[in-house]
């Protein structure tokens, strides 16, 4: 299950999308998660992928969003509005952005 996280114990907004368990190298490592950390810094938003340790996660964040319908929907539509900026085309009318209907 997808959830969205807001990481409380910095000076900045800071999210993470955990997608799901990263596998342990060794047993003494603790378990930790992977997704998609989202921040802001000097006014600007950005994306990558991270992972938290599941203690971090558990004690210095609260849990935001756990509605799969909702995330899924971000997803589709970020996927798609790429897609549109990249190939000009845009799925929902099938035809080209600026072509004559």
């Amino acid at each position: 299950m997808i959830e969205i996280y807001k990481n409380l114990f910095i000076d900045h907004h800071c999210f993470f999308v955990k997608l799901g368990r990263r596998p342990k190298p060794c047993k003494s490592e603790p378990s930790a998660s992977i997704g998609f950390i989202v921040e802001q810094q000097d006014g600007k938003w950005t994306c990558g992928a991270g992972r938290y340790y599941d203690d971090t996660i558990k004690h210095d964040m609260v849990l935001i969003a756990k509605s799969e319908e909702i995330i899924e929907q971000a997803i589709i539509s970020a996927v798609l509005n790429a897609y549109r900026e990249s190939s000009g085309y845009d799925l929902g009318s099938e035809s080209k952005e600026g072509a004559a209907k």
